[in-house]
């Protein structure tokens, strides 16, 4: 068997290689999560049309219920295909166990997709019941997105995705606006538990979008301003501003469904349109990442054949001193002592860039253990965490690592 030559050159460009190969996996596994994020879309719509037809949308709502199954049937089936790449890397053992364990949840709380539709058809569920079971769906999606981040190495990459997840969790938020707000304007008036409800989501969409802000490119920040000064989310709020000055039990007109719906709907699909761009950035920045290492490899390659075209063997360039480790002016040596602070700087921004998306990742799941512990709903969970954190004037963050690890000493007892 030919062995491999053990030297500082081929573990140095083996370093180099390993970049490559790092953001080369990360935008395979981006590509598979656009491919999510279409599919918790169109599950969005669904969700917000199977509300309309369980609040008396009536024949009126079921050819659009139809469509939209099966635009939600072929945004799965394309997930689905892109899952075969991600089992035959985890395969090659390159996949986090963590990772593979959320897409297996993932998929097995999708089994019981058809039950529900079968409910939705034959009304054997009540709207705010069915909006729940989605939105479970939508969350377990949301998880594998979240733990795509924990694969990027690279800050800038990683603030991309904390980006995206900020804006993919805003547009969750306002589709269940949206749900809850077709149920109460479909049955002619907003409970006070209700109205309740929608300010809970109102306040969380604008703690959602504040990170998003905090994080975004430039020209995504402009685009989300331009959305929010456009005539769509004027009529939009004025809908909205409606909605919240009801009082409990005050009537108003059932048609404002649809006219909600509708304009609800553009806001969520312009949104998307956003997820889209935000996507398309950070693929970007992966593609000018592989090149750049691509091209420092080379010259590091171009370099080592520059010092090894000295027509002496090794053992007459150690004793010339060229390869002495203490000796700074050595191509081999300065080029891996400015790889190393290459990495320790990247290290130091990308600690810098997870802190917010870590922050988002311990709220989301603290919630989860409260929902499940406590048999809360979203909504209800979040507002303990959110009391929680202002009763002890500590940051909502820090009261969610308490609660998880809480929940990991009571496990391991």
């Amino acid at each position: 068997m030919k062995q491999t030559a053990v030297s500082p050159e081929s573990f140095f460009l083996a370093a180099k290689q390993s970049e490559i190969n790092t953001i080369t996996e990360l935008k395979s596994m981006l590509r598979w999560v656009t491919l999510i994020c279409e599919f918790i879309h169109q599950l969005q719509r669904e969700r917000g049309l199977s509300n309309r037809l369980l609040a008396g949308g009536g024949e009126k709502t079921r050819p659009q219920m139809m469509a939209q199954l099966a635009q939600t049937d072929h945004a799965r089936k394309a997930m689905n295909e892109g899952l075969v790449g991600v089992y035959q890397t985890a395969i090659e053992c390159t996949v986090s166990a963590k990772l593979l364990n959320l897409i297996a949840s993932a998929l097995l709380a999708l089994e019981g997709l058809q039950a529900l539709r079968a409910d939705i058809e034959k009304s054997r569920m009540q709207p705010v019941d069915a909006t729940a079971c989605y939105s479970r769906l939508i969350e377990n999606l949301l998880l594998i997105v979240f733990e795509v981040a924990d694969h990027a190495t690279d800050p800038e990459v990683t603030q991309g995705l904390s980006t995206l997840f900020h804006l993919i969790q805003g547009k969750e938020l306002v589709g269940q606006e949206r749900a809850w707000t077709v149920v109460g304007f479909a049955r002619g008036s907003f409970s006070s538990r209700l109205c309740e409800r929608l300010e809970r989501v109102k306040q969380q969409q604008v703690e959602i979008f504040s990170g998003f802000q905090q994080t975004a490119s430039a020209e995504l920040n402009t685009a989300l301003s331009q959305l929010e000064s456009s005539a769509l989310i004027a009529d939009f709020k004025q809908l909205r501003t409606l909605r919240d000055r009801l009082q409990d039990g005050q009537q108003v007109n059932p048609e404002l469904a649809d006219t909600w719906y509708e304009k609800a709907t553009l806001y969520i699909d312009e949104l998307h349109g956003l997820e889209i761009q935000a996507t398309e950035q950070i693929l970007t920045l992966c593609d000018n990442r592989v090149d750049l290492a691509k091209r420092n490899r080379s010259a590091a390659q171009d370099q080592i054949a520059e010092l090894t075209s000295i027509n002496l063997n090794r053992d007459e360039v150690i004793g010339r001193g060229l390869l002495n480790a203490a000796n700074p002016s050595h191509p081999i040596q300065s080029l891996i002592l400015e790889q190393r602070k290459q990495i320790l700087d990247l290290t130091s921004d990308l600690q810098r860039a997870k802190e917010a998306l870590e922050a988002r990742k311990l709220v989301e799941r603290a919630k989860s253990i409260l929902k499940d512990n406590m048999n809360l709903d979203e909504e209800a969970a979040y507002r303990t965490l959110q009391k929680s954190a202002m009763d002890q004037k500590l940051p909502i963050q820090q009261v969610a690592l308490a609660i998880i690890e809480a929940y990991k000493r009571s496990t391991y007892r």
